[in-house]
């Protein structure tokens, strides 16, 4: 649903929509029909380039939780680096990120992309994961730049400050 708010308010725009799961995949593609801006990529997004398995398909579909595979026959998982580099004629505007918990993994490196990125919409995972300090690698990765944070719900809304040079 946030690819087709995006796509709504945005209609200028080019929205990425990534989802691992093909029957979660099936419905934003219906969701978005009308869209002709939306991309659809069944993979996950990651640190780094490379494959996932999908832990839990049994659960919620709305709550897939992946994990990474050495595995080719898996689900392939791409960067927000790699992301960027394929739509040389976009600039990163909004990154929305709700990956179950696999934001550990996300900005645990390769996250000078931040820097090009005016609003992340980061959904946090710690209470669904007690015990693993799973946003840890967020905060680290924020706190070293010049961004604000506010906490809407379930949200983290980063937004980076101008440069005053």
């Amino acid at each position: 649903m946030a690819s087709r708010k995006f796509a709504e308010d945005f209609p200028e725009a080019r929205v990425i929509c990534i989802e691992p799961n093909s029957g979660n995949l099936r419905l934003a593609k219906r969701n978005c029909a009308r869209f002709a801006n939306v991309v659809f990529h069944q993979a996950a997004v990651g640190a780094t380039c490379g494959h996932v398995s999908i832990l839990d398909e049994a659960t919620n579909p709305n709550a897939f939780r992946v994990s990474p595979s050495r595995s080719e026959s898996r689900i392939d998982m791409v960067s927000m680096t790699r992301l960027i580099a394929q739509n040389p004629d976009c600039a990163p505007f909004i990154a929305k990120i709700d990956i179950e918990g696999f934001e550990d993994n996300l900005f645990a490196e390769n996250t000078e992309w931040i820097d090009g990125c005016p609003l992340m919409i980061v959904e946090l995972h710690d209470w669904m994961l007690p015990g693993t300090a799973n946003s840890a690698n967020f905060l680290k990765a924020i706190a070293a730049r010049n961004r604000d944070s506010v906490f809407r719900g379930e949200n983290v809304f980063s937004i980076r400050n101008p440069r005053l040079d």
